[in-house]
């Protein structure tokens, strides 16, 4: 059932970068990234709404609020990165080399969160770095 979400996923984050790139013509990084983050919120908050969580959305512990923040932050910084390199570089490069991001996910999940290691987990992350290599 999740390749049905993952199939979407990738669909979807597949368009994005083109749009993006399409507008980073005549628009700067940061305004670019507030107005993709400003319509953003306003679509969740309206699927908080409709979907009747706001209740849940009040009653998050205080940890649970502090990881999201500090979650939000640092992928706020990923994407002024992302944006400023894609507009200045070409599509095709740019968005395949930043989407290698679960590479540094894996290798703290590994050696901080105590997720498992095996040889076809290596062998995936030299696939990717190779692939990352031959685009440039």
């Amino acid at each position: 059932m999740e390749w049905i979400y993952i199939g979407l996923t990738i669909f979807f984050w597949g368009f994005a970068p083109v749009f993006d790139k399409i507008a980073l013509k005549t628009v700067s990084p940061l305004i670019a990234i507030a107005v993709r983050m400003m319509w953003s919120a306003f679509v969740m908050i309206l699927f908080v709404l409709f979907a009747d969580k706001t209740e849940t959305i009040i009653n998050l512990p205080f940890k649970n609020i502090s990881f999201l923040f500090v979650s939000a932050s640092v992928s706020l910084l990923g994407y002024m990165f992302y944006f400023r390199a894609l507009s200045k570089g070409n599509a095709s490069k740019v968005v395949p080399a930043v989407a290698t991001f679960p590479l540094v996910t894996a290798i703290i999940a590994f050696s901080l969160m105590g997720d498992p290691f095996s040889a076809q987990k290596l062998s995936a992350i030299i696939l990717i770095v190779s692939g990352i290599i031959l685009l440039h």
